[in-house]
């Protein structure tokens, strides 16, 4: 999670001193889950409303943002149908591509309990296509570790 000192952090984009706070937009949270996104840069950081206005991602940004946001709520595990009552117990791939056409797209958003992850129908072919990204230069981060840690037996 990002921290943000008015008048001390600086954007990440033009690297000026971030002063009023209606100037300037904070992603205090990693929105943007695969590394090899070019939008990931958002992710925890802090930058001037006019900078992310003029970037190429820019607006797609806060319309990701947007989304995320919209997402935060509890929403139902995807194994057992239960919404969790807070977040402590399970988590979100959360916003994993924009892209319609991306084998990760049916996975956006999708919440799971920790203890539901072994028994996810879907996590073996996840797995697969984190791989086969992962291989082709277009996906990185740390979900498939995740998953294989979530589903091994303790011990």
């Amino acid at each position: 999670m990002g921290i943000f000192i008015i008048g001390k952090s600086k954007c990440g984009l033009c690297n000026d001193v971030l002063g009023k706070p209606d100037d300037f937009m904070s992603f205090n949270r990693t929105f943007v889950g695969n590394q090899a996104d070019p939008m990931a840069f958002a992710n925890d950081g802090a930058f001037h409303i006019s900078c992310l206005e003029e970037h190429e991602h820019g607006r797609a940004i806060l319309q990701r943002w947007g989304e995320w946001l919209r997402h935060r709520e509890p929403t139902p595990c995807a194994v057992c149908g239960i919404t969790p009552p807070n977040h402590a117990d399970s988590f979100s791939l959360g916003s994993m591509t924009i892209d319609p056409n991306s084998p990760l797209w049916e996975f956006n958003y999708t919440r799971l309990h920790f203890r539901c992850v072994p028994t996810w129908p879907h996590v073996k072919r996840l797995l697969k296509v984190l791989a086969q990204l992962e291989a082709a230069g277009v996906y990185r981060g740390a979900l498939a570790s995740t998953l294989m840690r979530l589903c091994s037996p303790p011990g």
